[in-house]
């Protein structure tokens, strides 16, 4: 689930990149559906990066305040199944652990 996370939110920078190129250029774009789209599997926060990044599609309400929105929504819901696939254990408690296990073998 991490690299699928990784991948998209790369995904979505990158393509919110090259349709700024595009649009210098004034060459064929990247429609809006399809950046759309890979926000909302779950690259919200590369295409909110890629936005600011870029300062592509800033003036557009839908996407200014639209895609933050996504992105949190989508950190609250993917960040506890991280948990979930590590059985459950965040990486306070996995420091804690480990600090306790150093120490004791010393």
């Amino acid at each position: 689930m991490v690299q699928y996370g990784i991948a998209i939110n790369l995904l979505a920078f990158f393509v919110m990149g090259v349709d700024k190129y595009k649009a210098k250029r004034r060459r064929f774009r990247t429609a809006e559906r399809t950046l759309w789209l890979l926000a909302w599997l779950g690259g919200a926060l590369g295409a909110m990066a890629g936005m600011y990044t870029f300062r592509h599609k800033t003036r557009h309400r839908t996407f200014r305040y639209g895609l933050p929105l996504l992105a949190a929504v989508e950190l609250f819901l993917y960040w506890p199944m991280d948990e979930v696939e590590r059985g459950g254990e965040n990486e306070l408690a996995f420091a804690l652990r480990y600090a306790a296990h150093v120490g004791s073998a010393h």
